[in-house]
């Protein structure tokens, strides 16, 4: 399954956490299911025909915290960005007052 893994993550460019991986696990066995009932090979109990209920829940449930995953980190996205803007209005003010001291000197050494 390892070696699987990578390769998915290489030909995709992406980092497969748990989440993503039992989605995609989900999504495969409810199309293998859907390929096995229509073909006429599953004809079974209540039991087994639950099966794609069960699958497509855990992919919807893996879904739903991978969105909360991401939606995590763009709140501490939001928050850094606020704290880069204040970083900012901090700087201008220096700049201003490193301004203010060059015009000083300049004065002071007649350099114009």
């Amino acid at each position: 399954m390892g070696k699987i893994k990578s390769q998915i993550e290489q030909k995709l460019e992406i980092k497969l956490d748990w989440s993503i991986q039992v989605i995609l696990l989900s999504a495969l066995i409810l199309l293998v299911w859907t390929i096995l009932k229509l073909v006429g090979v599953i004809n079974t109990p209540l039991l087994l025909q639950m099966v794609p209920y069960v699958a497509g829940f855990t992919a919807l449930a893996s879904f739903a915290i991978a969105c909360g995953k991401v939606l995590q980190k763009m709140e501490f996205f939001g928050k850094d960005l606020e704290q880069v803007k204040n970083d900012v209005k901090e700087l201008r003010f220096d700049f201003r007052d490193l301004e203010k001291d060059m015009v000083r000197v300049k004065t002071k050494v007649d350099i114009s």
